[in-house]
């Protein structure tokens, strides 16, 4: 087996913010594993955050042709070998999907099926990233004519609520929110009550990763949020 890769930039349709910053395109590292007349696909997004980079991705990605062996249905064994090595997740990542995307090729499968998995779609988010409160609104009301199921709205910056409020007058689909480390413990206090009632079924990341007593606060103070969302007949909040 040969691999290679290489790096597209993914220009995006609208400004993605977050509290951490905004951007206008994406940088997708691919994976290509050729076997015969055959080639496997597989791409990973490195993210500075997490540790990650378009360097480190492809270093690993193209050092693997040792890792990965003779035979591209060992798909276990090669998976082992790989995530043993260390290194970059993203270059992992990718290698294990053009792995996968190969073997199916080779026994004309599709890879849900190679997996043992249904052949269906999980359902997913539409993210909303950190905008004006009319253009969350405009967002959340194309998204909800688009078909899509639930929303999943960025926070942390201003106007979380009236944004949040924006979005229930355009649609009633099920909400989600992500602040990306971007409150602390009294916004959270401020705001979650506001968000039962709102119907939001959970929050993602509220603090930053290392401010764990503002977590211990949030998580010994569910009561008042179960007893508020029992009322309004709306399913269980929790802060991931």
């Amino acid at each position: 087996m040969e691999i290679s890769s290489g790096v597209r930039v993914l220009t995006l349709a609208e400004t993605f913010t977050i509290a951490r910053g905004s951007t206008d395109s994406d940088e997708v590292v691919w994976a290509e594993i050729a076997h015969g007349d055959h080639v496997g696909r597989g791409e990973g997004a490195p993210d500075d955050r997490y540790g990650e980079s378009v360097e480190a991705a492809r270093r690993f990605i193209d050092s693997s042709g040792e890792t990965l062996g003779d035979d591209p249905l060992a798909l276990e064994v090669i998976e082992g070998r790989l995530r043993a090595r260390g290194g970059s997740v993203v270059g992992c990542c990718a290698v294990e999907c053009a792995l996968h995307d190969l073997a199916g090729k080779l026994i004309g499968q599709p890879t849900w099926r190679l997996l043992g998995l249904a052949d269906r779609t999980p359902e997913t988010s539409y993210t909303i990233g950190i905008d004006s409160i009319e253009g969350t609104a405009d967002r959340a009301r194309r998204a909800s004519e688009a078909g899509y199921r639930r929303l999943k709205v960025k926070l942390g910056g201003e106007h979380d609520l009236e944004r949040l409020e924006a979005i229930r007058a355009v649609c009633d689909l099920p909400l989600r929110v992500d602040a990306n480390e971007g409150w602390d413990a009294a916004e959270a206090r401020e705001l979650l009550p506001a968000l039962v009632g709102l119907g939001v079924e959970l929050i993602e990341q509220p603090f930053p990763a290392g401010e764990r007593e503002a977590f211990r606060e949030l998580r010994a103070r569910p009561c008042a949020w179960r007893t508020q969302r029992a009322r309004s007949g709306s399913s269980s909040c929790s802060a991931a």
